[in-house]
């Protein structure tokens, strides 16, 4: 199991970051990015930000085709994406008040109960280009922020004239859901709570529903362990070592259901 964790966390370039169950947090809560001498554990990183997959800086497409753009952050604090289209911010629902806009403030990273927040994730986000025409040739532009850092990545979009006619589906009945931003990984420390992102488009709305992985159903009991959240996002309290594992999230309407999964860390924590 060990091994498999270690090659999650490497895989998403999560490193360096937890190579063993443990972290060290002296008496003052100071977050390092120094081994311990004890050689098996590991202190709490410093912040960071970083995009582990970007789309292609120039995608050329033809009119009336489909086609998604990319885009996959990783640091400490866990980041958010949002995407412009020419410098303009996208909502990618239709409900502004429900997109991630802003960040989280800086008591990320405070200490509560002298169990420091560790917040190490990877966010993945999809935009989509649905039945291309000549006025989505524009300059799209990733943008993954936290707290503390901000980075992006652009893409350039050129539409070429299709030969043949291009009618688009009036989709008068509405569409599939479609899951458009989601954590990938999240590493947080044992005793913390921790949020996983999904968020999902679609019309009608698209009910948003957790299961752990043994297609256990999440937040339907009276356990305030799991907290599925208006946004769809997923509260997990009161980390322990056995909720490591795979979260998937799911999201379903009359037209169709679409999924994802999350890996979830729980690391341990010794106080010093």
């Amino acid at each position: 199991m060990l091994h498999y964790v270690i090659a999650t966390l490497m895989s998403f370039a999560l490193i360096p970051l937890v190579l063993s169950r443990h972290i060290d947090l002296d008496t003052r809560g100071r977050h390092e990015d120094v081994r311990g001498e004890n050689n098996h554990s590991w202190q709490v990183t410093r912040t960071h930000l970083r995009l582990h997959a970007k789309p292609p800086r120039v995608l050329r497409v033809k009119e009336g085709e489909n086609q998604f753009l990319e885009c996959q952050a990783g640091g400490n604090p866990s980041p958010v994406i949002h995407w412009l289209k020419n410098g303009v911010k996208l909502s990618q629902n239709g409900r502004d008040e429900d997109e991630e806009s802003t960040v989280a403030s800086d008591d990320l990273l405070q200490i509560e109960n002298r169990v420091p927040k560790m917040d190490i994730g990877s966010t993945t986000s999809r935009l989509y280009l649905d039945c291309i025409s000549a006025k989505d040739e524009a300059e799209y532009t990733c943008v993954a922020e936290n707290p503390y850092h901000r980075t992006s990545t652009t893409t350039q979009v050129y539409v070429a004239p299709s030969s043949e006619d291009v009618t688009c589906p009036e989709n008068i009945f509405g569409t599939a859901p479609r899951i458009y931003a989601w954590t990938k990984t999240m590493i947080e420390n044992q005793g913390q709570e921790t949020k996983v992102t999904c968020r999902a488009s679609g019309h009608p709305r698209p009910t948003i529903e957790w299961f752990d992985s043994r297609e256990q159903e999440l937040g339907v009991t009276g356990s305030s362990k799991y907290e599925i959240l208006p946004s769809g996002d997923l509260l997990i309290r009161d980390l322990t070592w056995s909720d490591m594992g795979n979260y998937i999230c799911v999201a379903a309407n009359v037209h169709g259901t679409a999924k994802e999964e999350i890996f979830l860390y729980p690391a341990a924590v010794s106080i010093q």
